[in-house]
């Protein structure tokens, strides 16, 4: 019992023909999962570029964030002390785990045609986790540096909890390219 919609499992698994008929059929594009991950998330995370365009093209908000935000804010503040506590540090500050947003997970997951899409469409690659965590912090790839460099991604930006900036992330990866800029 995961709370994952037709749109979020057609999502996942990048049946394009099958979220244009759910959308038609007036899926809601906004629908959460327990966790929080709306079909935006998911499909971002899976790299499925084809399914971010039509749902962005349903007007899915390119920064929406999930999960630990989401489901904390539910009952903020009665319950936020129980939920955090059922997460190790190591998780909580886990790149994945942390509070999300769809170009964090396509840059985590390192799909550069998702992240395309949805920098296409308007998705900031300055944009912040409530963590201090920008799309930099996650990338894995050369490829998906280089994409958010070059929409203007800030390197020293803003310390996330960690007390780390893009610039040590980017750093402690090796991306000598990336640290030059």
């Amino acid at each position: 019992a995961s709370g994952v919609t037709p749109l979020g499992v057609a999502s996942e698994r990048g049946h394009v023909d099958v979220v244009k008929v759910l959308l038609k059929a007036r899926a809601d594009v906004e629908a959460q999962t327990l966790e929080g991950f709306r079909p935006l998330h998911i499909a971002a995370q899976f790299g499925q570029e084809a399914v971010v365009r039509e749902l962005i093209g349903a007007r899915a908000d390119v920064h929406s964030r999930c999960p630990l935000q989401a489901r904390a804010r539910n009952d903020w503040p009665r319950n936020f002390a129980q939920f955090a506590a059922q997460f190790s540090d190591a998780r909580i500050h886990h790149r994945g785990a942390q509070d999300t947003f769809p170009l964090m997970l396509a840059t985590h997951f390192d799909s550069p045609p998702t992240m395309r899409a949805l920098l296409d469409a308007g998705a900031s690659a300055n944009f912040c986790s409530e963590r201090g965590f920008v799309s930099l912090h996650s990338c894995c790839s050369a490829a998906s540096v280089r994409m958010l460099l070059d929409a203007k991604a800030d390197t020293a930006a803003a310390a996330n909890v960690q007390r780390e900036t893009p610039l040590h992330t980017l750093a402690a990866a090796g991306w000598t390219a990336a640290v030059k800029e």
